[in-house]
């Protein structure tokens, strides 16, 4: 009798704790952040096919994020898919395409995280030699590889409320870890 005593006492407490381990680890992932793959070229150079990033979320719980930041969101079309893309327009901004090259409320913005060589090129969305202004609680989306990435150009604007979060760490593979 003692001995099923022990194992039920045994399993009781192998229950709490894989249930308390599980409900830590859908906190996490519900409020704090989560692992994701960049799949695909559109953030070269910045991001890899293949890189295992970690997307914090408290930043766009408290705060708004930045021209020039990266963010992690939802896709219009697919809203159980990821994306991640840079920040180029604000709410209230003016975004323009002009000769291959963004303009931020009348004046060509500098992107120093772009190859030297990248033209920015207009889509169904936002056209060549056109300027649309971004609306409230909207941001302006695009991808460091403009001539594969399909972005705010093609999509339009990226409501906030789809916004995941900002990458912090590429963890995997070994080779490419770092710190964002």
């Amino acid at each position: 009798m003692s001995i099923f005593k022990t194992l039920f006492r045994s399993l009781i407490s192998f229950l709490e704790t894989f249930l308390v381990s599980v409900a830590t680890i859908l906190l996490v992932f519900w409020l704090i952040g989560q692992p994701l793959e960049i799949t695909g070229d559109s953030m070269l150079p910045t991001y890899a096919s293949g890189e295992q990033i970690f997307a914090e979320k408290l930043s766009l719980r408290f705060g708004t994020p930045s021209r020039g930041d990266i963010v992690v969101f939802r896709l219009p079309e697919n809203k159980s898919a990821f994306a991640i893309k840079r920040v180029i327009g604000t709410p209230g901004d003016q975004v323009g395409l002009e000769n291959g090259e963004i303009t931020i409320n009348g004046s060509l913005t500098p992107e120093p995280y772009l190859a030297a060589t990248t033209q920015t090129w207009g889509s169904t969305f936002l056209k060549d030699s056109e300027t649309l202004t971004v609306p409230e609680n909207s941001y302006f989306l695009l991808g460091d590889n403009r001539t594969v990435s399909l972005d705010s150009r093609t999509w339009g604007f990226i409501p906030e409320k789809d916004l995941i979060g900002k990458p912090v760490i590429v963890y995997s593979p070994a080779s490419s870890f770092r710190l964002l």
